[in-house]
């Protein structure tokens, strides 16, 4: 997964899923 907003993957993950939603 390409890196969203300047968040690491990492950190991208540790997102919960309604937050993931709004970046996308």
């Amino acid at each position: 997964m390409a890196t969203n907003g300047g968040i690491d993957d990492n950190e991208w993950q540790k997102l919960p899923c309604d937050q993931k939603v709004q970046h996308k």
